[in-house]
Formats: structure tokens, sequence, C-alpha cells
């Protein structure tokens, strides 16, 4: 991972318009989700994290989509390793989708919007769930690309239905035989990860932790995952 790529990757997503709609989208959510007042800070946090998977999920595919494939070849003829180059690229989202997760965080604490006070340890929580699942999105957003999936029709589909049936995993463990519940496994622990700030008042570190723990190593999976399919789509790249 490069600084000067991460700045490269920033620079060249600011000057698209890429990021307009989902930002408004995002903007105008969080808004009205915070229209009325008081809310409940643990439950609030839950719902926004859902709509931050999509908004993430939204924008990380329009930022992967940004780049012309022509100047990313000449990119990466120039950074000589193709796990650098995407590594950086990740990078760059990955801070973006943090400042969006911080202020989601801070947002309803400035305007007064809950019923009670943010403790720092339940406002570090609420960020740190938020990004990671802003993370998931990206990760799931990036296997769905044009370079891998031609149709933006499908591509957009396709992100949808993963976000919504990790979203209904005991919905769907209820409809599965036992003998099925092994293919639960490959979603993405989206709902697991929301249910930490859900259940934070009952969790131990320990389990938290290791909910964390699992979560950063799907993230770390989809992006092994990622590398992967681009060598092979890319053989010329190394």
């Amino acid at each position: 991972m490069r600084l000067s790529l991460i700045r490269y990757f920033l620079l060249s997503f600011s000057r698209t318009n890429r990021y307009v709609a989902p930002l408004i989208v995002y903007l105008l959510a969080f808004t009205l989700f915070y229209s009325q007042k008081p809310n409940p800070i643990i439950g609030s946090y839950a719902a926004t994290a859902v709509i931050f998977l999509f908004v993430a999920g939204w924008f990380s595919y329009a930022f992967h989509e940004s780049q012309d494939r022509v100047q990313e070849q000449l990119a990466l003829l120039h950074t000589k390793k193709i796990s650098t180059y995407f590594m950086s690229k990740w990078g760059a989202l990955a801070l973006m989708l943090a400042c969006l997760a911080l202020l989601t965080v801070l947002y309803p604490i400035a305007i007064g919007a809950f019923a009670g006070s943010v403790s720092f340890q339940m406002g570090l929580l609420a960020f740190l769930i938020h990004l990671e699942v802003g993370l998931i999105a990206s990760g799931v957003a990036q296997l769905f690309q044009s370079r891998f999936v031609s149709s933006k029709g499908m591509a957009v589909s396709g992100i949808i239905i993963v976000f919504a049936l990790s979203l209904s995993q005991s919905k769907l463990a209820e409809m599965l035989p036992d003998m099925l519940h092994v293919l639960l496994w490959l979603l993405p622990p989206v709902k697991q990860t929301i249910e930490v700030i859900t259940q934070s008042a009952v969790l131990s570190v320990q389990e938290m932790l290791w909910f964390n723990a699992v979560t950063l190593g799907y993230i770390a999976l989809l992006l092994i995952i990622y590398v992967i399919r681009v060598k092979r789509t890319d053989m010329h790249c190394k």
C-alpha cells in the first residue's frame, strides 16, 4: 500500500461525478432518519448501519467503476505490482468509508437527536460497526464490477440480493434444512456485525472481539478473492 497511490485514487475519484448520487442519497437518508427527535441510541445506530450497508455498496461500486480501464492499465504498469495497486485502491476507499462512518455516528450527537448522551465507548463501537459494515459492502461490490459482471443491471441486482440475504440469515436458517445451514457461512456476516451493537449490553469483551475478528477475516477474504480474480482476468499483471 502506497500513500502516493492512495492520494492518486482520491484525486481521480474526486474529479468524477460518480460519487454525487450516492452521497446525496446518503445525506438525505440520514437527515430524514433523524428529522424526528428524540431517538433511542442503540436502535438508531443499528438502523443506520443497515442503511449504511446499501449506501456504502453503491458508493464502492461507483468508486470501482470510476477509473477508465486504459488509465488503470497505465497505472498498473507504473506500479509494477498488482497487489500493491489494488491494496492502495482499497485503502483509498476504506478512508472515504471511514469518514462517512464517522459522520454517521457524530451527526445525530451534534444535532441532539438522541434521548440520552452517547458515551465514548458507545460512540467508538458504533463507528467501528458502521466502518466494518461499509468494508463488507465494499468487498462485495468490488466482486460485481464490470470487469467481472458486464451487465450493470445484473451487478446491481447481485449486490442487493447478497445484502438482503445477509440481513435475513435468521429467516433463511429457519427455512433451510439443517444439512444446508453450512451455506449460510458463505454470506457476509452483516447481521452478526450489527448485532454486536444491539447486544452490546450483554456481550462480553471477548465475544465482541471474536465477532469483530470474524468480520475482519471475512473482509480480508473478500479482498484476497478479488485480487486473485483480477490476476486471472488480467493475466499480464503480476
